[in-house]
């Protein structure tokens, strides 16, 4: 059969078919079916249009214009099918039980608890189940949300109403916090001078060595570039690098971190950890608090450092610079361990290839923060690493029990260090 007569019989069929498809089709997802056979990406006309530049020269056009009428034929019963079922479907269900308006109605819910409500009601919940007396009392939060940022002056009374929450507690024997960062707690004027008792992992570690592992890939893949050539619509293969080619360095080698950086080693990436004081970890490089050495040629840092007096602004220029050309930088710790503009500057200035940020000086992040807009920063929102509650309280559970046998416990904080 020649293309022409393939074409004028498909033509033909089309035009018979699609009404007795339509007509057949009892719902909505059975007529956008019978649609796409007859006018879809791969269906009947779709094909016999792109047989067109095959057909005899002096009828394209007129068959061209044919099935562009059948095409707007199909269009136009198709919607008026679609029409017809939808109110089809409305008739049915006015066609329905009548309603007795003098019934009482139900009651709406207006609102929802708030997600840290309702994480606070299951942590509550956990420590009761396991036999615990649970005291209530006034909320703690961050000096800057509560009062600061409402624009309240340093003097007002009503800044000191947080603080007695420890005021209301008959002696406690220690305080628990379920976060890893301590330096809210400690800037409390009335803190008991008990041991202050930090969570250790409690869930927190797998998320946050996953976290380490994708940005660390997407790395050494060069992930981040091809996106942009994608944008540029580029195509240009990068040169292969491999892991034991890249050299990575953790900040802080607690609980987390620690696994982090073996993490990194099993991937076969070279490893250094940074830490105040002596570390060992098989496979990684540990420095204690050389920072210029440790920092010096690393392709890829991470930090996991907490928020204390010494960290802060402890990533700034001269410290990022000691760093190799194009290498990327990875915050899970404490926004305030890096100058926001010096980290801008260097990637601007092709110093450093980019960044992935999860943790930043003011949370939730502005708006009109230049990170958002920035093509070689990925920002996430504090997720690296979250609370699990049932972990955190079975830790919480097991280091009360032990403090009460006289045991010693770990993760308490050295309130010098605020950490």
């Amino acid at each position: 059969m020649s293309v022409l007569a393939a074409f004028e019989d498909g033509l033909a069929d089309a035009a018979r078919g699609y009404e007795a498809a339509y007509a057949a089709a009892r719902d909505e997802p059975g007529l956008r079916a019978a649609h796409a056979r007859y006018a879809g990406p791969a269906g009947i006309l779709t094909k016999l249009l792109k047989l067109m530049p095959e057909l005899p020269k002096e009828q394209r056009r007129e068959l061209g214009q044919r099935a562009n009428q059948l095409k707007q034929q199909i269009e136009q019963a198709f919607e008026a099918r679609l029409a017809a079922l939808a109110h089809a479907v409305r008739e049915a269900e006015l066609s329905g039980p009548p309603i007795d308006v003098t019934l009482p109605g139900y009651g709406s819910r207006f609102a929802y608890l708030h997600p840290l409500t309702r994480v606070k009601h299951e942590l509550l919940d956990l420590f009761s189940a396991l036999g615990f007396d649970v005291a209530d009392g006034p909320e703690v939060d961050l000096h800057a949300n509560n009062f600061d940022r409402l624009g309240f002056p340093e003097d007002h009374p009503a800044t000191d109403m947080q603080d007695t929450f420890f005021l209301e507690q008959p002696s406690p024997k220690a305080v628990f916090t379920i976060s890893a960062g301590v330096r809210h707690v400690l800037r409390m004027r009335h803190l008991p001078a008990v041991p202050l008792v930090r969570v250790e992992d409690a869930g927190m570690g797998p998320q946050m060595v996953r976290y380490a592992l994708c940005a660390a890939m997407r790395f050494v893949q060069s992930l981040d570039i091809y996106r942009a050539q994608q944008d540029a619509r580029v195509w240009k293969q990068l040169p292969l690098r491999d892991p034991s080619e890249v050299a990575c360095g953790v900040m802080g080698l607690g609980v987390m971190g620690s696994a982090i950086a073996r993490a990194l080693a099993a991937q076969g990436f070279v490893v250094r950890g940074y830490a105040r004081g002596a570390k060992s970890i098989d496979g990684v490089r540990c420095f204690a608090g050389d920072l210029e050495a440790f920092l010096s040629g690393l392709d890829f840092l991470v930090n996991v450092l907490p928020s204390t007096r010494q960290t802060a602004g402890l990533l700034g220029r001269a410290a990022l610079m000691r760093l190799n050309d194009g290498a990327h930088f990875v915050n899970m710790g404490r926004g305030d361990i890096v100058a926001d503009g010096d980290l801008l500057a260097l990637i601007d200035a092709g110093k450093l290839g980019g960044a992935t940020l999860d943790v930043f000086h003011d949370e939730p992040l502005p708006e009109s923060h230049p990170f958002w807009s920035h093509p070689a920063i990925t920002i996430t929102p504090h997720v690296a690493g979250l609370t699990i509650p049932r972990d955190t309280v079975d830790q919480i559970a097991l280091k009360i029990r032990a403090m009460e046998r006289g045991e010693t416990v770990s993760g308490v904080v050295d309130v010098a260090q605020e950490y």
